[in-house]
Order: C-alpha cells, then sequence, then structure tokens
C-alpha cells in the first residue's frame, strides 16, 4: 500500500520541481538575473556588465588568435573564465561606494544562504583587505550550473564591513566540475 501511494507522490513531486525550474527561467530570465542582476544594473553608484553567451563563444573560440590574458572587468581577472568554452552567460555587477557594496554583498549573502540550492564554496582568498570567494551550485554533483566569484574589499579585521564588491555569475552547459577546478585555482594563484 505504501508503494501504491508513493509513486504518485513522487510523480507530482517531479512535476512540480519542473514547475519550479520553469519559473525560474521564466523569459530565459535566471535567478541571478531576476534576484541580484536586475535589482542593481540601473542603480546608483553600481557598474553592470552582461557579455551574451555569441560573444563568450567567439572569444573561446578566438582563445589561440587574440590574447586575453588580463582580460579583466572592475579589477576582477576573468582571462580564465573566457577559455572554458560552455559558457552561456555572464553577469558582473560592482560598486566602489561603500553603503551601495555593503547593500549588494547582503543581496548576494542571502542569494547564496537562502536560495535552497545548495552553494559550495570552492576557494576563499584573503590578501590584506581583498577577499576573493568562489562559489558554485550543481544540480547533479557532476556538472556545474551556476558559478559565482565574489571579490570585496573590507576593512582589515572586519570582513563584514564591505566597501567595494565584483560580483562576477556565469551560468554554463556542460561544464564539468573539473574544469571549474582549474579556473578556480588560476583565481587563486592570481589573486594571492
Amino acid at each position: 500500500m505504501k508503494r501504491v501511494i508513493l509513486i504518485p507522490v513522487l510523480a507530482v513531486l517531479a512535476v512540480f520541481q519542473g514547475f519550479a525550474a520553469g519559473q525560474e527561467e521564466k523569459n530565459g530570465e535566471s535567478r541571478f538575473t531576476a534576484l541580484l542582476y536586475d535589482k542593481y544594473k540601473e542603480a546608483p553608484y553600481v557598474s553592470a556588465v552582461y557579455i551574451s553567451e555569441s560573444l563568450l563563444s567567439l572569444a573561446s573560440e578566438l582563445g589561440g588568435v587574440v590574447n586575453f590574458s588580463e582580460v579583466n572587468i572592475n579589477g576582477v581577472d576573468v582571462s580564465s573564465l573566457t577559455t572554458i568554452g560552455k559558457l552561456k552567460k555572464l553577469y558582473v555587477i560592482s560598486s566602489d561606494v561603500r553603503h551601495t557594496a555593503q547593500d549588494i554583498n547582503n543581496s548576494v549573502e542571502a542569494y547564496i544562504d537562502k536560495s535552497g540550492r545548495k552553494y559550495e564554496e570552492l576557494v576563499r582568498v584573503k590578501n590584506m583587505s581583498d577577499v576573493v570567494s568562489v562559489y558554485y551550485w550543481s544540480p547533479d554533483a557532476v556538472h556545474v550550473g551556476e558559478f559565482l566569484m565574489i571579490s570585496k574589499g573590507v576593512y582589515v579585521n572586519q570582513e563584514d564591513d564591505v566597501y567595494s564588491i565584483s560580483v562576477v555569475q556565469f551560468e554554463a552547459e556542460g561544464l564539468k566540475l573539473s574544469d571549474l577546478v582549474n579556473v578556480a585555482l588560476d583565481i587563486a594563484n592570481e589573486n594571492s
């Protein structure tokens, strides 16, 4: 009897989960876009960058022809990201104004902690007043669904007091965790 009841319940949960996933991506908009990028892209004292899948694909194809070393967005080196070739979208939001940076930091922390997704921290590098953290989310423990790199300036010995921040987010297709480990190690080496 339990088995007969369990099967329909699992079927309903699967349908609901598919519906919820569809809601997260409605109109092609990712969770990050809906919850963070759109909130800050027009805000005062915020720089916002969006790079399309087409441009990322071109950057990957030209990796051997064009030198992408030292590609950085608002002080964050993203050259290792351009060589992956499996990126769908890349977003950056940043601010060097203390109250705005602190607000973005609070929103990003809430996004990571309260999203219902389990984000894993790959790397955290602290160098004087700079802290760089790399997080990822995997839908299946093999592939990377989302990657976040957060670079913030903090007052020495007060990591929760942020005076500048840059958040780089990308979505990928077919990117494996093993690919991301190499990128995370490159980022750690560049920022140490």
